[in-house]
């Protein structure tokens, strides 16, 4: 594609690869989505679907985030999926990972050759902050490679735990889970869904098939302005109650813990 005119910009949007992760962190937010389908990958042929459905229905995403729920650098197409986000560039602004470092040095040449605008973010982990072979990589690579402080952790609710709402979300959609996009939600929804014993699946509001104007979708359902200005269907309140996502489940520094990379049991 030389020239491509975008319709609809959209901030951001998470890719969701793949639930197989070396650490077992016992706070992770994306946990339950983990659990629930623990041996889940993105399908090229989904990836292709919702990268057809940008192109063909004017989108420009200027943020693409290859997030978990697990570690993206284990995701079995990631070098393919790379090459075929790449394809598409033209309707995508920045494409940003996010790792725990662990396959870094075996695999951030062949990531960072097969897309030209991958920004990586590294979570500042113990075992990266000393590693030598990683500190190579983040001084041969300044530009593309941050290293994301990671000496907290928010805690999970627990059950029949609740929190104001509306609130602001701090995860919040769209999200591409195989092949549904979630409108509204990123992965802690799952964990909500969990506290509330509902199966998430069932909550038909919360996710459009993968599709040409699936992002008019967003804009019809969403009822509520949160305080960032992104959209809420009002129907959706009682996940957001007992979310990770939830603001209120962040400000109180009594919330935020040391983390702990093992513990978790999610797979």
């Amino acid at each position: 594609m030389n020239e491509y005119t975008h319709k609809i910009a959209i901030k951001q949007c998470k890719l969701e690869v793949c639930s197989a992760c070396q650490n077992d962190c016992k706070y992770c937010a994306h946990g339950y989505m983990k659990k629930f389908y623990p041996d889940y990958h993105l399908e090229l042929s989904q990836l292709q679907t919702f990268l057809e459905s940008c192109l063909n229905s004017g989108y420009f995403i200027e943020y693409l985030t290859i997030n978990g729920p697990g570690e993206p650098l284990l995701w079995k197409h990631l070098e393919a999926g790379l090459n075929m986000i790449e394809t598409y560039i033209n309707c995508i602004g920045t494409v940003n990972l996010f790792t725990n470092g662990i396959l870094l040095p075996s695999l951030c040449e062949a990531i960072i050759t097969s897309c030209s605008k991958i920004k990586i973010f590294l979570s500042g982990y113990e075992y990266n902050v000393g590693s030598e072979s990683i500190k190579n990589f983040t001084d041969k690579y300044p530009d593309l490679i941050t290293f994301l402080p990671k000496d907290k952790f928010v805690l999970l609710p627990a059950k029949r735990e609740v929190y104001e709402t509306p609130c602001e979300c701090f995860c919040p959609g769209p999200m591409l889970f195989g092949d549904k996009m979630f409108l509204f939600c990123g992965p802690p929804v799952f964990g909500a869904a969990f506290n509330l014993n509902i199966d998430i699946i069932s909550r038909f509001e919360l996710y459009t098939e993968v599709k040409q104007g699936w992002f008019d979708e967003y804009l019809e359902r969403g009822l509520h302005l949160d305080n960032k200005n992104n959209y809420r269907p009002v129907v959706s309140m009682d996940l957001c109650s007992c979310c990770w996502g939830n603001s209120y489940n962040h400000l109180s520094e009594d919330r935020k813990v040391i983390h702990s990379l093992n513990g978790g049991n999610w797979c």
